[in-house]
């Protein structure tokens, strides 16, 4: 009877076992339930205003800002750093009314205004955090951005000449502010590294396609054969720049070597205008451009160069030609008001041609920027008129004629944009964010199809709208729109954006985590349209 109650004990012990060991493997094998605890989704108002800000963390571990140098932060004094950031929050206040006042007699200034206010908030919020004992190791790289974005922009006032004095000398204190802030953590000139990295990319490939150009010159004259060669040195040295920009190498090594650049290419092009060749003319125009944002990444002053103006406007007079001899007479015949629009033609060929008499005769600074608001005025006009061609090639020359104007405005060091909203820069953007959505609409899809919710129908539909008004506003960006027509469509986009983000909190699958990274994602660009307008 002992044995069999031991065998019996035995077999039920084993027994016991299997199945605790059983449900372990169960409870290891299916992954845990997520759970719906909507505080993961980021107030979607906050977000919209803010943009990555609003999210503890997010924009910041994939900043172009290099890695300093590690700091010991325990030696950092926070009571200065707190110090320091309310004073630069006030004087930033200051310097906003200021420049509100300038932009009533230099408009161009207005772009500053939004870039400020951005930056006014996220330092508040850092302030915030401050105050609420949040560790420095989670706010350096937040003051590493910070640095690096008003360099940038403290760079781009100084070069701007109808700044007053007044807010000349507000941004010289919170220059002042912000060094102070640069010896507490003990960091170095922040450069954004990835801003610089796409610039350089586009210089690079700029000069290569001088090169092609230069190579299938017709002429083949020993002058273009040297020319060629020396191109080519051009372009390993932009290399050169771009692989310590991605090494983070010292900030004085990269201006020292992207110099030399600036001075080999100073060097090749003067007897690159020479050629009569319209292909390495526009190669030149776009190493013009990419020369112009990076001297502003890397804070280096801008010096109008005349001969640079000469060969822009000659450019511009050029391409007006060229819109005409593609585009046919039958094609100008469907537009209502033929003579209105051809007379804006002539009126703008006359404005660059009056710019160039204006170079050719050395006019002072204050001549030559009423002149080129003349070239604005009529080539903003000139390209709205013509928007509704439907001809590819006239839209090609129309592209080259804004890229021309943009690089004279470049080489005058006016700042902000051609137009009051630069409808073309907002195209990345758009473009970014229609493929988020998409992107989004896909794992809604997947979401509702694995939980089967009540509430399919409705949250299918909210995101179906939402991309096809993505994909609306992008389109709508290449029509170039009105100001009003603009923000409308914004407001439209943000509602829509508002209807499928209320649902997102509800998923409780695996998808959850990536639903909420998207949504942060799509709401920076949501920010970024914003920007501009105001909204």
């Amino acid at each position: 009877m002992q044995i069999q109650w031991r065998d019996w004990c035995g077999s039920l012990s084993a027994a016991l076992l299997t199945v605790t060991i059983s449900a372990v493997a169960v409870a290891q094998a299916q992954p845990p339930r997520i759970g719906t605890n909507r505080s993961e989704f980021s107030d979607v108002n906050r977000l919209i205003q803010n943009g990555a800000d609003a999210v503890p963390g997010f924009g910041f571990g994939n900043s172009g800002i290099g890695n300093s140098a590690p700091v010991d932060l325990s030696r950092v004094d926070r009571r200065v750093v707190q110090n320091l950031l309310t004073e630069s929050i006030d004087e930033s206040e200051r310097l906003y009314r200021s420049l509100q006042t300038d932009m009533q007699r230099a408009p161009n200034i207005r772009p500053f205004l939004s870039e400020l206010l951005s930056m006014r908030t996220r330092a508040a919020r850092m302030a915030q955090d401050m105050n609420a004992n949040v560790s420095l190791e989670r706010l350096q790289p937040q003051f590493q951005q910070l640095d690096s974005d008003w360099r940038f922009m403290s760079h781009k006032l100084s070069q701007t000449l109808q700044l007053s004095t007044a807010s000349r000398d507000s941004v010289e204190r919170i220059d002042r502010i912000g060094r102070n802030l640069e010896k507490q953590f003990k960091m170095g000139p922040q450069l954004d590294h990835r801003a610089l990295m796409t610039e350089l990319s586009g210089l690079v490939s700029s000069v290569r396609n001088l090169v092609q150009d230069l190579e299938l010159d017709p002429s083949g004259s020993n002058i273009v054969y040297r020319l060629v060669m020396d191109a080519r040195k051009l372009d390993q040295q932009a290399i050169r720049v771009q692989n310590l920009v991605m090494d983070q190498a010292p900030y004085t090594q990269i201006v020292t070597e992207y110099q030399r650049a600036a001075q080999m290419w100073s060097a090749l092009s003067p007897d690159l205008r020479k050629l009569n060749n319209r292909m390495v003319e526009r190669s030149m125009r776009n190493i013009l451009l990419a020369d112009s944002r990076l001297h502003d990444l890397l804070w280096l002053d801008q010096q109008t160069n005349r001969e640079n103006l000469r060969q822009i406007a000659d450019g511009l007079m050029k391409d007006v030609d060229e819109f005409y001899a593609r585009v046919s007479l039958k094609l100008l015949l469907h537009f209502k008001d033929v003579e209105r629009i051809l007379q804006t033609s002539d009126d703008f060929y006359g404005t660059v041609q009056n710019f160039r008499d204006c170079v050719d005769r050395n006019e002072d600074e204050r001549t030559m920027l009423e002149c080129y608001r003349y070239v604005e005025e009529y080539g903003n006009a000139f390209v709205r008129s013509y928007e509704p061609l439907r001809s590819e090639m006239g839209r090609v020359v129309l592209r080259e004629i804004e890229d021309g104007i943009v690089s004279l405005r470049n080489e005058l060091n006016l700042a902000g944009t051609v137009t009051s909203i630069d409808t073309r820069a907002m195209l990345p953007t758009a473009a970014s964010l229609e493929n988020l959505a998409e992107h989004l609409n896909y794992d809604v899809k997947a979401w509702l199809y694995q939980a089967r919710p009540t509430i399919s129908s409705q949250v299918q539909q909210a995101s179906d709208r939402f991309v096809k008004r993505t994909a609306r506003i992008h389109l709508m960006l290449e029509s170039r729109p009105t100001a009003n027509e603009l923000k409308k469509e914004t407001s439209d986009l943000i509602e829509e954006w508002r209807a499928i983000y209320g649902f997102l909190g509800r998923c409780n699958t695996h998808h959850r985590d990536h639903l909420r990274d998207l949504s942060q994602e799509i709401s920076q660009a949501i920010y970024d349209l914003r920007a501009p307008l105001q909204l």
